[in-house]
């Protein structure tokens, strides 16, 4: 009888495709032997009793029987315990060797094969019968295979050949064989070896899966077209059985791998609606189909496929498998809900418990793929929750971490990294998960824990090392959180006097430089970031220390050595990041020393050459107000509303539109001025500028002669500000307007009034404010015929305005024009002395309409000569 070969899987050693076929020959090599079995009780009489033995012919039957049938369905613990029972107490040499037979394949399915191989050394050797012996033989092969004794495996497998060939076990040897020389790179033995097994074992599907393993072998080494060769045997020598199939699917993965993806999706399309194939067969198609055409983003038609690969399966465990891939397509796709509801059922439907893990893994790691961080901890979490404990828990316990930092949770992270790094029994590896329980208990605040985890860093950490420095920085920044500034910054210090230049002795300068300045001692500071000057070895840092002194220098007023330090910048290290900010704070410079024309040169190459800058805003923002302090209006409005639309989320951005509508109200484009206020207000509601944005709109629209708008815009204003500075003004706006449509409506001035006594009596008002207030009111009694209230609201001005000692210059307008119109009330009702009066007290001002009141005193008295 023949039995099928079987080798235990490796770790690491082939696909994950090839190790589970190599755990399905496992299963038919058991089936095999216990086909064997009986024989192996009947291949002689002679049995050498032990002197240890303790068990009747009959128990050691019934441990060997239940020992067995353990093996079988995988109760591996209970095997153990029963073969081990059998080995101790045997009635005789050969029962104790099949016991430690069978104990070895036990150890071989726990992935154990150093001990299954000292357990065949052991009791191996006294093995009499052909049989027994040759299995013993290929458990030993087997053992030595997973240790990767290559030599030994070939050598122990070559009794095949020859004194073994006709035992049951020689397929599963030969097909052994096969893998060992294919694993030496002997390809001609390899063959030679699977052509050896089908003359022989004509039929033993051992020959198919040895062609099928060396083809694997050879595409891994990049011997493609031997490869195919070897896949093209076996399709046409085992045509119509499930070996075909098998190899017409390895061909078509190998065929993908070569980045042929139209030839295989052809085939596949052929393979899939061939219905005289194995449902298996059919379902591997379409899933790898879609696979194909996930690779190429197709998700639509590469789930269709999958959908018909679960519809084709009629085994459940293939059903499962379409839908793990299902799952995942659909959170490739973007149905992030879908696809992770799907994947929880495939794992809960799991049979195997060690698959299931693997799914929910999966599904966490794809969702942290898709930046879906929280989503991920939470299936991080639900596979603690279910297999913690189990192989792989410290992976997982730090993939939760790193999502939860990720997600922008450190609280939460850092005692899941503390248990990551517990679990963790690498040194290499923990390391790095202690040095992140310190960083999330820093990031959240908690810098007393941060210090307690950075010092355990530090003492655990190699002398001298990358991490030993990192948690030494990190150990500073803790101490210069708690206040304990003296303890940070001598810590800063050693690192920055470091013999060796290091990332880290560099950082501790620039950090203590940084201290510096926060202090107020600049001076100290430029020391710092001179030391770096002039002996950094690395471009980036030198740069920045070039850049931290340039910009102190400038704060101090010392533009030219400001200058100085932004040009060496440009001209030693003009790739480094600093380059940018350099060079337009050039421009400043020149601009401060008076170098316009050189400023506005940098300044306009530096948009040239970095126009995704950060700080492009800001120097395009400045060219508008260079531009509009300069009267070129029209340059200077093209530069704001650039600033607008190629930045809309720069802090400028607001800024910028507002300068927009006042620089087109400076050239009397009202219209475009107000669209530039209406773009500010709808783009930016919440922008501090909106009371002002508000009163430059009245204006605009009052311009426009739309005194009825300009009024709803003085009223938010008036409404939404009260408080603020811009409420006053807005009152006497608004009051200005209704003045004007008191022309064509006598009524509207009555508005007006209330609107210059409300600016008159608000509070805080400053003084040239009140005194237009004060005319205006004079102007509206005037205009409606008061004309003795009139000129009594006009003296008011003039006597508040002579009894201020320090009236701002705003107020000798209100001044005049009340004195003025006061006097040409009096003049009107004849009262020329009255009239004479209020000149004279302009005329005594010294101000510019003192020469004008003058004038019209000498009128007065010439025409009116008389009454003087």
């Amino acid at each position: 009888m023949n039995a099928v070969h079987a080798c235990p899987p490796i770790p690491g050693d082939r696909a994950p495709a090839l190790r589970s076929r190599r755990r399905r020959l496992l299963a038919w090599l058991a089936a095999g032997l216990l086909a064997a079995g009986p024989g192996l009780a009947q291949e002689t009489q002679q049995e050498e009793r032990l002197p240890t033995g303790k068990l009747t012919t009959e128990q050691a039957g019934r441990l060997l029987t239940t020992g067995r049938a353990a093996y079988e369905d995988g109760l591996y613990r209970l095997a153990r315990q029963r073969l081990q029972d059998l080995i101790a107490g045997a009635p005789d040499r050969r029962r104790q060797a099949e016991g430690a037979l069978w104990l070895a394949r036990v150890l071989l399915a726990e992935n154990n094969p150093q001990e299954a191989l000292a357990l065949l050394d052991s009791y191996g050797g006294q093995v009499r019968a052909a049989v027994l012996a040759a299995d013993v033989a290929l458990a030993r092969a087997q053992a030595q295979f997973a240790l990767r004794q290559i030599p030994e495996t070939a050598a122990e497998l070559a009794v095949f050949k020859e004194k073994f060939a006709d035992e049951s076990a020689a397929p599963s040897a030969l097909f052994l064989l096969a893998q060992v020389q294919a694993a030496q790179g002997e390809w001609d033995a390899a063959r030679e070896t699977c052509a050896l097994i089908e003359s022989r074992h004509a039929g033993n599907p051992a020959g198919a899966d040895a062609w099928l393993e060396v083809a694997s072998a050879l595409a891994a080494t990049g011997r493609l077209d031997e490869a195919q060769a070897a896949l093209a045997h076996v399709e046409q020598t085992w045509t119509g059985q499930v070996w075909s199939e098998r190899a017409i699917l390895q061909g078509i993965e190998l065929q993908m791998s070569q980045g042929r993806p139209d030839v295989a999706l052809e085939r596949l399309e052929a393979l899939v609606t061939n219905t005289n194939l194995l449902p298996e067969t059919r379902a591997t198609g379409y899933r790898m189909t879609a696979a194909a055409l996930a690779a190429g983003t197709n998700y639509t038609a590469a789930l269709d496929m999958i959908e018909r690969g679960i519809a084709a399966a009629t085994h459940p465990a293939q059903k499962l498998e379409g839908e793990r891939l299902q799952a995942d397509l659909l959170l490739r796709s973007g149905r992030v809900n879908e696809g992770a509801t799907l994947m929880r059922s495939v794992a809960a439907r799991m049979p195997d418990r060690s698959q299931a893990a693997r799914i929910q893994q999966q599904l966490a790691s794809r969702l942290g793929y898709l930046d879906k961080w929280n989503e991920a901890a939470a299936e991080y979490q639900a596979w603690l929750d279910a297999f913690d404990g189990a192989e792989g828990t410290a992976d997982i316990l730090a993939a939760l971490a790193w999502s939860l930092w990720s997600a922008g949770r450190p609280g939460e992270a850092a005692p899941v990294f503390e248990r990551a790094a517990a679990a963790e029994p690498e040194p290499a590896r923990r390391l790095p998960l202690l040095q992140k329980t310190a960083d999330s208990h820093f990031a959240s605040g908690q810098f007393t824990k941060a210090k307690t985890a950075y010092a355990a860093v530090l003492s655990a950490a190699p002398a001298g090392g990358e991490m030993a420095a990192r948690a030494q920085i990190q150990l500073a920044e803790s101490e210069l959180a708690m206040g304990e500034t003296e303890a940070g910054e001598i810590r800063l210090l050693d690192l920055s006097r470091a013999k060796t230049e290091t990332e880290f002795s560099r950082t501790a300068t620039m950090r203590l430089g940084a201290l510096y300045e926060e202090r107020g001692a600049l001076e100290t500071a430029m020391e710092q970031y001179g030391r770096l000057i002039e002996s950094c070895l690395e471009p980036q840092t030198c740069a920045q220390a070039l850049l931290a002194r340039g910009l102190i220098r400038y704060r101090m007023g010392s533009f030219q050595a400001a200058l100085d330090d932004f040009l060496r910048i440009r001209d030693r290290f003009p790739q480094t990041r600093p380059a940018a900010q350099a060079m337009f704070m050039r421009g400043w410079c020149l601009y401060l020393l008076g170098k316009d024309a050189e400023a506005l040169e940098v300044c306009t190459q530096f948009l040239a050459d970095y126009p995704g800058s950060e700080f492009a805003p800001d120097v395009q923002f400045w060219l508008g107000e260079y531009a509009f302090n300069h009267g070129d209006y029209a340059t200077a409005e093209e530069r704001f509303c650039r600033v607008a639309a190629d930045h809309p989320d720069s802090p400028r951005a607001p800024d910028a539109l507002y300068w927009a509508g006042r620089t087109a109200t400076a050239r009397r484009a009202y219209l475009a001025a107000n669209e530039h206020y209406n773009a500010l207000m709808t783009r930016y509601p919440d922008q501090p500028r909106l009371a002002e944005t508000l009163l430059a709109q009245g204006d605009v629209l009052s311009e426009l002669g739309q005194f009825g708008a300009a009024i709803l815009a003085f009223n938010e204003v008036i409404v939404n500000f009260p408080q603020q500075p811009q409420a006053m003004v807005a009152w006497g706006r608004k009051g200005d307007c209704q003045y004007t449509l008191g022309q064509e409506n006598p009524a509207r001035y009555e508005e007006a009034l209330l609107s210059y006594r409300t600016l008159l009596d608000f509070a805080g008002a400053p003084v040239d404010l009140r005194l237009q207030a004060g005319f205006k009111i004079g102007r509206c009694l005037e205009q409606m015929g008061r004309t003795a209230a009139a000129l009594d609201r006009y003296m008011e001005v003039v006597y508040a305005y002579l009894q201020e000692t320090d009236s701002p210059p705003e107020g000798t307008v209100w001044f005049t024009r009340a004195a003025f119109g006061a006097a040409a009330l009096q003049e009107r009702a004849g009262k020329w002395k009255e009239a004479f009066g209020i000149y004279r007290r302009v005329a005594d001002s010294s101000l510019p309409a003192a020469a004008e009141a003058r004038d019209r005193m000498t009128r007065i008295r010439q025409e009116h000569w008389h009454l003087f």
